[in-house]
C-alpha cells in the first residue's frame, strides 16, 4: 500500500478504545482476590481511573468509545451518563465478563449480551450500538447473537496470527479455571484490516450486505502486533515506527486500552499485584501518559478521531473498502 501524506488524509477515521474491566478483573490475574479487595478496585477505577481517561481524553480533544460490563452500570450510573453527555460512547462488554465468553454455549452467550443491552440503555436512556467481547475472542454464535439484536458494530476482531499465537502459547501454560484462556483461530490473521461488513457465519470473511460492521482493532503490519495493551505500549516507544508502518499506510486506525494503562503504584497502594500488570509498574504513569500523548498526537496528523459509531456510520455505505484492502 503506497504512502498517504498527512495533508491527503485528514478524513482517515481514528479511534480510541477503553475496556472497563476493572482493576479488579485486570490488575491481578494471579489468583482470587477478596470480595473487599475486589470492591476497592472497581471503585478505583470508576472513580479515580476513568476520570483521568477523561482529562486525557479533554486536553487533546479527542472522543472516545467505552465498553462497559453491565453488571457495573447502575452501580457508576452517573459516570457513564456523564460520558455520553461528554461526547464518549457507551457500548456493551458482556453482562458479567466471562473469561471464557466465546467457549459458552450459544444461549449463555447470547443471555450476556442482551442482558447488558438492557442494563445499558435503562441506565443510561440509550442502548448501545456497538460491542466487544471479553478477550476480543469471537466466533459465529457470538456474531449471529449481535446480527439478531440489531446491533450496528462489533469490535473484537483483532486480525494478528502474532497475538493469536501469544494467546495459544499463554493458554498452554497459564490456564486455569478461574482464569481460562480463549485463543482467537489463526485464520483471523487474513481478515481485512479496515472495518467490513461481516458474514456472521464466517466471522472473518466480508459480506457485502452483511448487516454487522466488524471494526478491527489495528495492527502493525507483517508481524500484526496489535495496537492494544502491552504490546500497544511496547510499539508506541517507537512513533516513528508508528507513523511509517500505520500511520502513512492504514486508512483506519483503531487503538485498544484498558484503565490499567492509566493505572500507577501510589493508585494501587499494598494490594497484591499479578505479572501481567506489574511490568506497568517499572515505568512511572506520568511517563507512560506522557507517551500516549505523543502516540495519539503523532495520528492525529493522519487522521480524525471518531467514535466507533461514527466509525460504523462513515464505512457503513462503502462496504466496497474492506475488499479494497484485504
Amino acid at each position: 500500500m503506497p504512502f498517504r501524506t498527512a495533508e491527503a488524509s485528514r478524513e482517515a477515521l481514528a479511534c480510541l478504545t477503553f475496556d472497563l474491566d476493572t482493576l479488579g478483573l485486570d490488575m491481578f490475574p494471579n489468583g482470587p482476590l477478596s470480595p473487599d479487595q475486589s470492591q476497592i478496585l472497581e471503585d478505583l477505577s470508576y472513580a479515580t481511573i476513568v476520570p483521568r481517561i477523561v482529562e486525557f481524553l479533554a486536553d487533546l480533544r479527542v472522543p472516545a468509545t467505552f465498553f462497559v460490563i453491565g453488571r457495573h452500570a447502575e452501580r457508576y450510573a452517573a459516570t457513564l451518563r456523564g460520558l455520553i453527555a461528554g461526547g464518549h460512547e457507551v457500548a456493551n462488554h458482556t453482562m458479567t465478563h466471562p473469561r471464557d465468553f466465546a467457549a459458552l454455549a450459544p444461549d449463555a452467550i447470547r443471555t450476556e449480551i442482551a442482558a447488558c443491552h438492557a442494563t445499558l440503555a435503562r441506565v443510561t436512556g440509550r442502548g448501545p450500538a456497538g460491542f466487544r467481547a471479553p478477550g476480543y475472542t469471537i466466533n459465529r454464535f457470538v456474531l449471529g447473537a449481535l446480527s439478531d439484536l440489531g446491533y450496528s458494530y462489533d469490535a473484537s476482531l483483532v486480525p494478528s496470527w502474532s497475538y493469536s499465537m501469544l494467546k495459544l502459547a499463554s493458554q498452554r501454560l497459564f490456564n486455569r479455571p478461574d482464569y481460562p484462556i480463549v485463543p482467537q483461530e489463526l485464520r483471523c490473521a487474513f481478515a481485512p484490516h479496515v472495518p467490513f461488513r461481516v458474514d456472521a457465519a464466517r466471522p472473518f470473511h466480508l459480506h457485502r450486505d452483511g448487516a454487522l460492521m466488524e471494526i478491527p482493532v489495528s495492527t502493525v503490519p507483517v508481524l500484526q502486533w496489535p495496537l492494544a495493551s502491552i504490546p500497544l505500549m511496547m510499539a508506541a516507544r517507537k512513533t516513528k515506527l508508528l507513523e511509517w508502518s500505520v500511520y502513512r499506510t492504514r486508512p483506519f486506525l483503531s487503538i485498544s486500552l484498558h484503565d490499567y494503562e492509566f493505572t500507577g503504584t501510589d493508585d494501587v497502594r499494598d494490594l497484591p499485584r499479578g505479572l501481567f500488570v506489574s511490568r506497568y509498574f517499572r515505568r512511572t504513569l506520568d511517563d507512560r501518559l506522557d507517551q500516549m500523548r505523543r502516540m495519539v498526537a503523532a495520528a492525529r496528523r493522519f487522521y480524525r478521531f471518531v467514535t466507533l459509531s461514527g466509525v460504523a456510520a462513515a464505512f457503513g455505505p462503502a462496504p466496497a473498502l474492506a475488499a479494497a484492502a484485504r
